[in-house]
């Protein structure tokens, strides 16, 4: 089956006029084709997934009352060993759909290297991974919008993923579908 065909299944269109009815059944395949080719074909979609919580749980906790609160974040071990969550499955089929896979995370970018070795054992390689956590004085939230921005620059539809409310009320005010989980 052809994708237009699957497109007219998903507009509602009246199969049996398409099947049955040469005259109208083309008309409305070829316009159920126009419509995709119009405005869904060349429409670039980008995923991006926060890392923690999200893709993966990993035992990385933050240290109070130390000097590095964060030392553990800054651990490939943490990512390596970490477990896949419910997500990872959606990054994977959207990957090997063609789409866009950013990571999108708290962490420092001494770690980038770590989750892309994670994500290939997944098969997955993502566009880029933003690790936006430098430091603890970091406003997170306000530097995964400004990454969120570019993102969406790039690409016709967005779709954000991430664990914490104060991220996914900033990425709602953007022009992308954020979804806490």
């Amino acid at each position: 089956m052809s994708i237009c065909y699957h497109i007219c299944c998903s507009l509602r269109f009246n199969l049996n006029t398409i099947i049955v009815s040469d005259k109208v059944g083309i008309g409305v395949y070829k316009q159920a084709c126009v419509w995709y080719n119009t405005h869904m074909r060349n429409r670039t979609k980008a995923f991006v997934f926060d890392f923690d919580e999200t893709l993966a749980h990993t035992d990385a906790v933050e240290l109070d009352g130390t000097d590095d609160r964060f030392a553990e974040f800054n651990d490939p071990s943490t990512i390596l060993n970490g477990t896949p969550l419910e997500l990872m499955g959606l990054a994977k089929d959207v990957y090997d759909e063609g789409h866009s896979v950013f990571v999108l995370t708290a962490r420092n970018e001494c770690i980038a290297n770590a989750i892309a070795e994670f994500l290939n054992g997944f098969d997955i390689e993502a566009n880029a991974i933003h690790c936006v956590g430098s430091n603890a004085s970091v406003n997170v939230a306000k530097a995964k919008r400004k990454v969120l921005l570019s993102i969406i620059e790039n690409h016709d539809v967005v779709y954000f993923f991430d664990d914490d409310e104060a991220n996914i009320e900033l990425a709602s005010e953007l022009d992308c579908r954020a979804r806490k989980v």
